[in-house]
């Protein structure tokens, strides 16, 4: 494992051993039903704010997932051992990698507690700390809870055996009576492989994490995308409805001049079969007339004389009368129907198809691959 890459193991070993209330290393880590780890300080602190009776449910800090104190006591919470475990290793880790960074400099104690810093050597640190290292106050807590372990309720001895067949501690005793014929070991050497473990899953952890970035980022990158296509299509909407407007606007001015054509030619035969009535009834009235002035004012000779004439012209215009044009109009709209158009087609301007695919992580990877 490269330099950079040790560093980064550390980093996320020391995001995971911190206390998310006090931002310390977990000093005796306590584990809550919620799976949720805190120091047992913080959580008699947080007790006391919550200022409720230890027999009523509390909250965890960070998710609200209430819980009972057993016996009414923080110190009945069970302990963490695997963080416990694992805070000893990240201060190793961390020691060995600050040793790994120091060089032999050849200066005087005082110049190089001054200058080299964590570059220092080794023995120039012992030097300026006044002996060999030594451990902060919250290591010697965490040593202290490692140490002090829990004894078994029911033979009072240490619990010292974890049996892997339960998946719980034991003492020695209860490995002999109830889990006989059990896989048990050390509860040291059971926490050294479960440390490989978990340091495997921190690996898988930031590997995920790596990925994860990445989805986010092409997500919004997908976003964006799909920002514009929206912004796009909605001017495509917006286009079209204008050029069906126009479209009808058109229309519309294409059928008012029809119209107009048509109301032009049919007033004109109007006229003109009123003219020809007026004419027709001219006709009749002058004859009619002529022939009441001949009754009145003519000789029986004239009488004989126009008769015959008369007779005939009358029976001109009578046969005009049935010849007579009478005027009618008979003009009709037929309008389009929209029910017809709209079952092919929901709407005159056009409708949206929109897919939105949603994947996996595992196939953007393959298809990033491909």
């Amino acid at each position: 494992m490269t330099s950079s890459e040790n560093n980064d193991v550390i980093n996320d070993l020391n995001d995971i051993t911190q206390c998310s209330v006090c931002l310390r290393t977990f000093v005796d880590p306590r584990i809550l039903p919620c799976i949720h780890t805190f120091c047992l300080k913080c959580l008699r602190q947080m007790g006391v704010k919550q200022d409720e009776s230890l027999s009523h449910p509390l909250s965890c800090p960070l998710c609200r997932q209430p819980f009972s104190l057993p016996e009414n006591s923080f110190d009945a919470l069970n302990k963490n051992f695997f963080m416990t475990k694992l805070i000893q290793t990240t201060k190793k880790l961390n020691l060995k990698e600050k040793n790994a960074k120091r060089v032999e400099c050849g200066i005087s104690t005082a110049c190089c507690s001054s200058h080299c810093q964590d570059i220092s050597c080794l023995k120039c640190s012992q030097q300026a700390s006044g002996g060999g290292e030594e451990e902060d106050e919250d290591d010697n807590e965490v040593s202290k809870s490692s140490q002090s372990g829990i004894d078994c309720k029911q033979h009072s001895a240490k619990l010292d055996v974890y049996c892997h067949d339960c998946q719980c501690l034991i003492c020695l005793k209860c490995l002999i009576d109830g889990h006989k014929g059990h896989r048990g070991e050390t509860v040291a050497d059971a926490a050294n492989g479960f440390s490989r473990e978990i340091e495997s899953n921190i690996a898988r952890l930031s590997t995920l994490r790596f990925l994860s970035c990445d989805l986010t980022r092409h997500s919004e990158t997908q976003k964006q995308k799909m920002v514009t296509e929206l912004k796009n299509t909605k001017m495509e909407i917006k286009k079209k409805s204008e050029e069906v407007k126009d479209l009808i606007d058109r229309h519309l001015q294409s059928l008012l001049e029809d119209f107009s054509t048509v109301e032009r030619e049919k007033l004109k035969e109007a006229d003109i079969v009123k003219l020809e009535t007026e004419r027709y009834e001219t006709m009749l009235s002058g004859l009619e007339g002529y022939c009441k002035e001949v009754l009145s004012k003519g000789s029986p000779t004239d009488v004989c004389q126009l008769k015959n004439g008369l007779n005939q012209r009358t029976k001109e215009l009578e046969r005009l009368f049935y010849k007579t044009e009478i005027f009618s109009l008979k003009l009709s709209f037929k309008a389009t129907k929209y029910e017809e158009i709209l079952q092919k087609q929901r709407n005159l301007i056009g409708e949206i198809d929109g897919i939105c695919f949603i994947s996996t992580l595992s196939t953007h990877l393959l298809q990033t691959i491909v």
